[in-house]
């Protein structure tokens, strides 16, 4: 997961209980149709991650970056994911 010691945080996606793991990279560990997935998550390092709602972001989640506050959904779970 990288060099730098695992901060794991339990978040809900689509109504199921999920968990992030914080390394040197964003990791989220989900269940999707009965199987249990890791992957990681296309997004810079993030400092800590706490789960947000709103009604415009249902499954959103607060995380620090560096000196920013930002406020991240993750979409499209399941999917495999190319660029």
């Amino acid at each position: 997961m990288g060099t730098r010691g695992i901060r794991l945080t339990k978040i809900k996606q689509n109504g199921e209980d999920a968990m992030i793991a914080l390394s040197n990279k964003p990791w989220l560990c989900y269940s999707y149709m009965g199987q249990h997935r890791v992957t990681p998550i296309s997004y810079e390092a993030l400092q800590n991650i706490c789960p947000f709602s709103s009604a415009q972001c249902p499954n959103g989640i607060v995380a620090i970056c560096e000196n920013t506050l930002r406020i991240l959904q993750i979409e499209n779970l399941g999917e495999l994911f190319t660029q």
